[in-house]
């Protein structure tokens, strides 16, 4: 393989990675901001509670 071809194959892989972060962190702030969940209850307080 030539160095060209690396260069661009690493490219491509970069491009794809940012635009899966993208979409994963709109995602996240979706969810953040559609069920704002209280800062104060921990994971382990909901099972408790159940």
């Amino acid at each position: 393989m030539e160095v060209s071809e690396i260069v661009a194959i690493i490219l491509t892989l970069a491009k794809y990675l940012v635009i899966g972060g993208t979409i994963l962190l709109s995602v996240f702030i979706l969810i953040a901001l559609l069920k704002p969940l209280p800062k104060h209850t921990s994971k382990q307080d909901e099972i408790q509670e159940e």
